[in-house]
């Protein structure tokens, strides 16, 4: 009983009027205002910086794209070469089966280092949506 006589006593009365703002809430609305212009700035600013870190991506994916084309087709005319001393029949005739095991070893490792190429490309693209996950 004690405790509900208590909380009687409290001064929690709605038809108490309470204080009204002499300014109309004028300074809430200024407030609002400096924080929408910060707002608005970072927004723009984060878009200025976004739009820069995709060109240069832009521009170091290209390059790096370029430069992988060029080592692929150098590459690849490696293994024609090679592959042309196999097919020509008057130098297969010659050839011992260590020989040709050996060309075929090369192929290989010309297949592998094609392999590496793509792989280190993958990763650089990897690293480039590393780094855009950070910005």
């Amino acid at each position: 009983m004690a405790a509900m006589d208590e909380v009687k006593s409290l001064d929690h009365r709605h038809d108490k009027v309470h204080p009204v703002s002499t300014k109309g809430g004028a300074g809430i609305r200024e407030m609002q205002a400096r924080r929408k212009s910060r707002h608005d700035a970072a927004v723009t600013d984060w878009h200025v910086r976004q739009r820069e870190f995709y060109d240069q991506a832009e521009d170091l994916v290209l390059e790096a794209g370029r430069a992988l084309r060029s080592d692929l087709a150098s590459i690849d005319d490696r293994v024609d070469g090679v592959l042309d001393g196999l097919e020509d029949p008057a130098r297969a005739m010659l050839m011992d089966q260590d020989a040709v095991t050996e060309q075929w070893g090369a192929v290989d490792s010309l297949e592998q280092e094609r392999s590496g190429r793509a792989d280190a490309f993958r990763a650089f693209l990897d690293g480039i949506e590393d780094r855009r996950c950070d910005e």
